[in-house]
């Protein structure tokens, strides 16, 4: 069956001659009475010509030859046309043209005759058709090329897909050899190009506007909107909103998550109204539970207050009462003759610390035997500072060698009076415990390394660990008792060095995580306080001295008198009353505006969600207007070529014989 645009659509009765060139109306006589013309054509008819020749692109009469010309059976349709069109060149390119070349001819003519009749006689219907007919082309062309995701990007696709369309379709009208075909695909391309990069931008702003009044947003809306877009700035999305706000703390707010976010709060913080005494309020509510917040994450880590003095106390009465009976019992026992402590009593060290030991013992009017077990222990304990005196000053070979001297004095004595022993293990328990609660206050300083922390707690017992803890414990309770701003203290002290280091060592990975968490919440939330409330105040002032000093906009009305007399003062009465109540509808607005925003940068705790929801809706609101604003954008695009193109060849050809370029 043959395609419509092959067909003969022409009524069976003969056709009516009439001129080609009907006479302009303004050149008729319109005195004297007309016979009406019977129409050659139906208005269905007119409607399928225009649409068949809007669908082939201005083609539809070289393509109905073709198929014509090819000498294969109708019911093959357009799928003849390339071989009529080899055909046609064979006797093109031979010399000598043949049937095909007349079949081809005739064919066209009577399709031209066709559409030249049904535009006459129907001109609306057919014109209309015709571009409607032009969307299956258009269509097609604007997939190829692609619509493009950004208006930018859709203008370039556009006005390609336009210079081709119009490119093809001027060459189809343009009835002629190739050089003709040529022309008119030159007269067409530009005016595609122009209509097809100018549809987009028209389209654009017909969506957002039909978006803007299809999803008028209320205060609300916008507010979360500019919130949004100070989000989408520091780079959060409304998908990773929650993660972020639960990475910084509990108790932190959408102000806290960027440094845009913070600037929209301090902005508002600086100008006058509801807004900014929310902002402040809820700052400063955070700011005044500072000190809470960091005690209470240290005493979850590290265990509740201590009294160091007192701990230390109680070591030092522990330690008396566990070793006391003990030495006393050791001093009653009788000391035989030790070739072993003999020999270390000879020793040049030796003799100054008995020496020494005598002079202490005679001090305290106590009598000295060097062959007691007394005797022998205060000379040990002379040794003691010896060895301590020279790790403390460098003279490490010396105390090595004097330790060694000490040590073998001492063993010799255990091994013959075991109640010696136990003496010194419980005064030494003790004194571990108090050295371990030392330690640990001195955990924090600069001069102590990880290194050095972790040496030390290798060695310890559970005792001597817990007290170092509390002694660790103690330090930064001093810290907090003694300065002005407690947390912001205990930050610098834990986040200095490798303080956070030390932490984990004693703490362990996950407690030292916690509290540096805690800690880290803190930075931010004085970082954003600072930002906001602290360099607002000379903004703030400015704002409020602003608000407080009357406007003078335009002409008062003593110079709109002298400029008008009564009506010129009149005139500016009115517009200064006019232009009054206008800013102030725009200043209440914005100061709405501005309010609701305060509520969604500040809310914490669980009317945090409530930000997050808001946020959330302003994000979804404006992906439905983006898509609509696309939507109608490409339906433009798509509008502006498949309307203009079967008149892009008249148009530029109209165009370049106004400049004299035809």
């Amino acid at each position: 069956m043959a395609n419509p645009w092959e067909m003969n659509w022409a009524p069976a009765s003969p056709e009516a001659s009439s001129s080609s060139a009907e006479t302009p109306p303004w050149e008729m006589d319109w005195s004297a009475s007309q016979e009406p013309q019977t129409p050659k054509t139906s208005t269905s008819e007119a409607v399928l010509q225009g649409a068949l020749t809007g669908a082939g692109a201005g083609w539809r009469d070289e393509v109905y030859g073709a198929s014509k010309a090819s000498g294969l059976p109708e019911w093959m349709g357009g799928f003849r046309a390339p071989f009529g069109a080899a055909r046609l060149a064979a006797e093109h390119f031979s010399g000598e043209p043949g049937e095909a070349t007349k079949t081809y001819d005739e064919a066209v003519a009577r399709i031209r005759e066709r559409q030249k009749n049904a535009a006459e006689d129907h001109p609306i219907a057919y014109n209309a058709s015709q571009i409607g007919g032009s969307f299956l082309p258009a269509s097609k062309i604007v997939k190829g090329v692609g619509t493009g995701a950004t208006l930018a990007g859709a203008v370039v696709r556009s006005a390609a897909a336009g210079g081709i369309i119009g490119g093809i379709t001027g060459a189809g009208d343009a009835n002629g050899d190739l050089t003709d075909r040529a022309i008119g695909a030159a007269e067409g391309a530009p005016v595609g190009v122009v209509l097809g990069g100018a549809a987009p931008v028209v389209g654009h702003a017909v969506g957002k506007g039909i978006s803007a009044v299809m999803n008028r947003e209320g205060t609300a809306g916008t507010a979360a909107g500019k919130v949004l877009n100070a989000l989408e700035r520091d780079g959060v999305t409304p998908a990773n909103l929650q993660s972020r706000l639960d990475a910084i703390g509990p108790q932190a707010m959408i102000a806290d998550v960027g440094p845009n976010a913070t600037q929209q709060a301090a902005v508002i913080a600086a100008s006058p109204g509801a807004g900014q005494q929310t902002i402040r309020a809820a700052i400063e509510a955070r700011n005044a539970g500072a000190s809470g917040r960091v005690t209470n994450a240290v005493n979850g880590a590290m265990g509740g207050p201590v009294n160091y003095g007192q701990i230390e106390s109680s070591i030092i009465q522990r330690r008396s009462n566990a070793a006391r009976p003990l030495y006393d019992q050791a001093y009653q026992t009788p000391l035989p003759p030790i070739p072993e402590v003999q020999e270390v009593l000879n020793t040049p060290t030796g003799r100054a610390a008995a020496a020494r030991a005598a002079r202490l013992s005679r001090d305290e009017g106590i009598p000295f035997d060097p062959n007691s077990v007394r005797g022998v222990d205060l000379i040990k304990r002379t040794l003691d500072d010896v060895v301590s005196m020279g790790q403390r000053t460098g003279r490490n070979n010396e105390a090595r060698i004097i330790a060694n001297l000490r040590d073998r004095l001492v063993d010799a004595v255990d091994n013959h009076v075991p109640e010696y022993a136990m003496a010194r293990d419980a005064y030494a328990g003790e004194s571990a415990i108090r050295d371990a609660l030392q330690a640990g206050r001195n955990l924090f300083g600069d001069n102590i390394s990880p290194q050095q922390i972790g040496d030390q707690l290798v060695g310890m017992t559970a005792g001597e660990r817990d007290a170092f803890l509390q002694g660790a414990r103690a330090q930064i309770q001093t810290i907090m008792g003694t300065a002005r701003n407690d947390a912001s203290r205990v930050r610098q002290l834990l986040q200095k060095g490798f303080n956070q280091e030390k932490l984990e060592m004693v703490l362990g990975p996950q407690a030292a995580n916690d509290l540096m968490r805690q800690v880290g919440f803190e930075t931010t939330a004085a970082n954003t306080s600072h930002r906001v409330i602290g360099n607002s105040e000379t903004a703030a002032r400015v704002a409020g001295r602003e608000d407080l000093t009357p406007g003078s906009n335009g002409l008062g009305i003593r110079d709109s008198f002298a400029a008008g007399g009564m009506m010129g003062a009149a005139r500016g009465v009115g517009l200064k009353l006019l232009d009054r109540a206008i800013e102030a509808v725009q200043t209440g607005r914005q100061k709405a505006i501005e309010g609701a925003m305060a509520d969604i940068l500040t809310l914490q705790g669980p009317d945090r969600q409530r930000a997050i929801d808001a946020v959330i809706r302003a994000a979804q609101q404006r992906d439905r207007s983006g898509t609509l604003a696309r939507q109608v954008r490409n339906l433009a695009s798509g509008a502006a070529l498949s309307g203009s193109a079967p008149y892009d060849r008249p148009v530029g050809a109209a165009a370049l014989d106004l400049i004299g370029a035809q």
